[in-house]
């Protein structure tokens, strides 16, 4: 098991992003070696420093957490409606009504 390190410091700093200020808070949270050594390579790929990785790892988690959080929802919606004929009926009613 990679050791793990006591905690990755996220560095507090106010960024300007077009006419919205960002204040950024401080977070400690324990990381392995692996990704340390991730990190230590974030320039390699364009970042200018391990708080924008986290940060845009953090928001790409979300994103696909909502994403799925919908798709379920949408199944669930879908299997209601493939049972329910009076909504069924109303939807069909109201779509011939639709305009083009």
């Amino acid at each position: 098991m990679p050791q793990r390190r006591p905690y990755f410091r996220v560095a507090v700093q106010v960024l300007t992003e077009g006419r919205e200020n960002i204040n950024m808070i401080q977070a400690k949270f324990s990381i392995t070696e692996s990704h340390l050594e991730f990190l230590s390579k974030r320039e390699q790929f364009g970042f200018r420093d391990k708080s924008e990785v986290v940060r845009l790892a953090l928001d790409r988690l979300r994103a696909e957490l909502l994403r799925r959080q919908i798709a379920e929802s949408a199944e669930i919606y879908a299997e209601v409606y493939s049972k329910d004929n009076e909504t069924k009926t109303w939807t069909d009613a109201a779509l011939l009504d639709w305009p083009e």
